[in-house]
């Protein structure tokens, strides 16, 4: 029987149900990496393929909250049963675990992941939807980077101190939370696979310790967008948690909460009743640190990270970088393979390859501090 069955045609929705998901002990750790700030969760397929090793099996999918539906390699689908299909179809994962809860049916678009797996310097095998655990109570535990599940129980009615409503609408099922800044209230999206504090559409409106500036950009499912930022004048709350003069980010579209601000929390969501709890090992206010980079709109592609635009007067500027520079080394060590090291150790770096035109040569680079 293989694991993958491919659906041609456009049967499910993005919100089909995944089918019967079962724990089978309460109060459990799946198996996990927390990766520059994405939670990646292992995820290991049944096969009948004796050749095949529970490693060789496995596939490392991002847990994603801000993600409506699931997301598949094709390349991860070929290697792992041998099936060969084309990113935009449709498949269902049948059989699979991650630790103590075994999925029975998950749907998944097939989806290129090389663009994800290039930023990471790791490989990335697909996304999971937020509603990958809706039959558990699933807690993401940032400052022990640890992931847990447990038997589904309701959380207690909100409270809006601990306990909070995620509602939005009827259709979006994902998780939402109120974000108070000064005088404005904006219901925002709880983002795990968003590597920012909080994102607003609008900068404009909230006052500023200086004008935003650009600070990269992001990789979201279907594009890249360029990311403009700055710190606010003014203090944000989500409940009693104070959130001191935050540097937030300008996006498009959906306004979120991302790692920045998530990383500081334990987080449990009961998806069935729509709330999360909200948990901090002490009761002081969050600080942010300055923000620093080397001043370049920067893309994962073949065999390293390419540069699309330098930032007027930034640190790759001063250094004479070009647009279209490829960027293969960091610190001697390949930017595709580089693991999961901390970004802040990426930013002290100052030791990058660069091919130009066929040419390699090293280079050194001081990050500039972009945000005070």
């Amino acid at each position: 029987m293989r694991i993958f069955v491919v659906i041609l045609c456009l049967l499910m929705s993005a919100n089909t149900a995944l089918g019967q998901i079962t724990a089978d002990k309460p109060n459990n750790l799946l198996p996990v990496e927390f990766c520059r700030g994405y939670v990646i969760v292992q995820v290991t397929l049944q096969s009948e393929a004796a050749s095949l090793s529970a490693a060789e099996r496995t596939l490392d999918f991002i847990y994603d909250t801000g993600a409506a539906r699931s997301y598949v390699d094709p390349d991860s689908i070929r290697r792992v049963s041998g099936v060969t299909v084309k990113s935009g179809q449709r498949a269902i994962i049948r059989n699979a675990s991650a630790g103590p809860v075994t999925f029975k049916k998950l749907p998944a678009r097939v989806k290129e992941m090389d663009a994800f797996s290039g930023a990471l310097g790791r490989r990335i095998d697909g996304i999971l939807a937020y509603g990958a655990f809706k039959d558990v109570l699933l807690t993401i535990d940032y400052p022990n980077a640890e992931v847990s599940i447990a038997s589904y129980a309701p959380l207690p009615k909100p409270d809006n101190r601990a306990v909070f409503s995620t509602r939005h609408t009827w259709r979006d099922r994902r998780p939402y939370l109120d974000v108070h800044f000064a005088d404005d209230t904006r219901r925002m999206l709880i983002d795990s696979g968003a590597g920012t504090s909080f994102g607003l559409r609008n900068l404009g409106k909230y006052a500023t310790t200086a004008n935003p500036v650009v600070l990269r950009q992001s990789l979201r499912i279907n594009r890249y967008e360029d990311i403009r930022g700055a710190r606010l004048s003014d203090d944000a709350r989500i409940g009693a948690f104070t959130f001191v003069e935050p540097i937030v980010e300008e996006y498009e579209k959906t306004e979120l909460i991302g790692y920045d601000v998530l990383k500081h929390f334990s987080w449990t969501f009961d998806q069935k009743k729509r709330r999360v709890l909200i948990r901090k090992g002490n009761s002081q206010d969050i600080t942010f640190d300055s923000v620093t980079n080397i001043g370049a709109k920067m893309r994962a592609v073949e065999g390293g990270i390419r540069i699309d635009e330098i930032i007027k007067n930034g640190a790759a500027d001063r250094a004479s970088l070009l647009a279209g520079d490829l960027i293969s080394n960091i610190n001697g060590e390949p930017v595709l393979t580089r693991g999961c090291k901390s970004l802040n150790d990426e930013m002290s770096t100052s030791s990058y390859t660069i091919v130009r035109n066929g040419t390699r040569f090293d280079i050194a680079i001081d990050a500039l501090q972009v945000i005070e």
